[in-house]
């Protein structure tokens, strides 16, 4: 009798979906992170020339798309958030001491909150691909106008506070 290896798609599906919104959360507050590196780098290097500057943005875009990447294959893995509930314990303890809040509270806080966004994974990927593509749409729509006015060959106003047009004629 043959001996059949059978894949569960779904279950795998699942994990994906897991680990990409997970990664999505975790983006926020990585991003902001490495955002602020950057404006720190970036005021240290107020008078340094553009090619740097430019260099140290590509350089914390980079660190921020290996940030997402780590995070998604952690998740995958071995799931980081399913890890985070029981730091709540240790989280809403020095939150309460920080910050005189009740740590069964912060504690509760962790835990629904880490339950939503498992529960409803899907909605927060649909929501971020929604956004995605509507910004990607309006990216692609400035890149059409900005080739259009290149076509155009628009000059500055002349004289008169008129724009001067070449005099080429399309057929």
């Amino acid at each position: 009798m043959p001996m059949y290896l059978y894949l569960n798609l779904h279950s795998f599906g699942e994990r994906l979906l897991q680990a990409f919104s997970w990664m999505l959360v975790h983006s926020l507050w990585q991003g902001m992170l490495i955002a602020l590196l950057a404006v720190l780098f970036l005021q240290l290097t107020s008078k340094a020339a553009s090619a740097v500057r430019y260099n140290i943005l590509l350089v914390h875009f980079a660190a921020f798309v290996v940030a997402c990447t780590v995070t998604f294959f952690r998740e995958l893995t071995g799931s980081i958030s399913q890890r985070a509930v029981p730091l709540a314990d240790s989280i809403g303890q020095g939150a309460s001491t920080l910050f005189r809040l009740d740590a069964v509270h912060v504690k509760t806080l962790a835990v629904s909150s880490a339950a939503y966004i498992s529960a409803n994974a899907h909605l927060l990927v649909i929501l971020w691909a929604l956004f995605f593509a509507f910004r990607s749409l309006k990216m692609i729509q400035g890149m059409r106008y900005l080739r259009h006015a290149r076509k155009q060959q628009v000059y500055a106003a002349g004289k008169n506070g008129g724009a001067v047009y070449s005099s080429f004629v399309r057929p």
